[in-house]
């Protein structure tokens, strides 16, 4: 048995229920931030970047610093263990004689 209504110029509906993502902490768009920053010095510099250096190119991108950045959101912590904390598993940071010198991870 076959049924038809003959009202076939009838515009059908298809709603599409987009995945709703949580959006990303003010912790996850800092650190973000300070991962471009990073990639875009190591692509001038071919290797490790100094913290002063991504502080001083996330300044001249953003206005502010990472630590008034940081301070603005009530994020207490110095740029330095918010970069450990919050991007550790993508930015390695090392100690030397000079400073500290960041570098992206590999995946």
């Amino acid at each position: 048995m076959y049924l038809d209504d003959f009202q076939s110029d009838r515009h059908s509906l298809i709603t599409k229920v987009a995945e709703s993502k949580p959006a990303p902490t003010i912790e996850q768009q800092i650190s973000s931030k300070i991962e471009i920053t990073l990639a875009e010095l190591t692509q001038k510099t071919l290797g490790k970047v100094s913290l002063s250096q991504v502080c001083q190119e996330f300044k001249h991108k953003h206005q502010k610093t990472i630590s008034e950045t940081l301070k603005s959101h009530k994020l207490p912590q110095s740029t330095l263990k918010f970069i450990q904390k919050s991007c550790g598993d993508r930015i390695k940071v090392e100690k030397q004689s000079k400073g500290h010198y960041l570098s992206l991870k590999s995946i």
